[in-house]
């Protein structure tokens, strides 16, 4: 799943701690096993966050400034990705959210 969350709050999308929290909860909603989640800021804002899941991945990418974060959330097995990607709008609180699901290995 590809997910496109614009008109968030600039400032859920500057805080590290609260991504870093938005993804282990995301994780946990879909029923996903983080096994490593690294989070990094840059300057003069954004945050990247990265979690290794046993069932694959979830990226996260927040641009402030314009309000939007990008995420990739790749899984497999009875992991549900829908639910993981109404958990990350819903903490980003986005206004506009675009989905699109991409088939890969079928």
């Amino acid at each position: 799943m590809l997910l496109d969350a614009r008109r968030c709050d600039p400032a859920r999308l500057d805080d590290a701690d609260a991504i870093e929290a938005l993804m282990l909860q995301a994780a946990e909603a879909a029923g996903a096993t983080v096994l490593h989640l690294h989070v990094a800021c840059f300057a003069p804002q954004g945050v990247t966050a990265t979690a290794t899941l046993a069932e694959s991945h979830l990226a996260l990418h927040t641009w402030p400034e314009l309000s939007h974060a990008a995420v990739d959330a790749f899984t497999c097995g009875t992991t549900d990705p829908e639910a993981l990607c109404r958990a990350v709008a819903a903490g980003l609180a986005a206004a506009d959210v675009r989905v699109q699901e991409v088939a890969r290995g079928r």
